[in-house]
């Protein structure tokens, strides 16, 4: 079986980003947590089909201890943000996976397809956007 990294890495380039994606049509047509939900699913990891819900899937993580397959979480003002009193205060809006190396794959909305790139592009150059990194799998 591949590993979530690996999956994702299938999807750069080729998913296409759609912010009212309902989850019907991944991997070609995905935003950020249809795409992640898909992901998971194909490696038999079932996670929620909102950001909220996969925010709360996982155990937090250290800045020096991440991993490939790991969740980052930022907030992104572009589309509002989902709050809640316990892990998101500040607002999340967007995840992505942690691929090593400090890369990110993500259903990018600016690019308008699935893209790997590193963290600093991933938060948009902003830290003040971080909320969080997640594991999911242990291991």
């Amino acid at each position: 079986m591949r590993s979530p990294v690996e999956v994702a890495q299938g999807c750069v380039g080729v998913s296409r980003y759609n912010f009212w994606e309902e989850n019907s049509r991944p991997p070609s047509m995905v935003n950020c947590y249809t795409l992640i939900e898909w992901i998971f699913a194909q490696c038999g990891i079932f996670l929620p089909r909102s950001l909220i819900g996969q925010l709360y899937y996982g155990d937090p993580v250290a800045p020096d201890l991440w991993r490939p397959g790991d969740l980052l979480f930022i907030g992104d003002c572009r589309w509002g943000a989902y709050r809640d009193e316990q892990r998101a205060k500040n607002g999340v809006g967007h995840n992505g996976i942690f691929a090593g190396g400090g890369m990110v794959i993500h259903a990018s909305s600016r690019k308008g397809t699935v893209v790997r790139e590193g963290y600093q592009e991933f938060l948009g150059y902003d830290k003040a956007r971080f909320r969080g990194i997640y594991r999911v799998i242990e291991g």
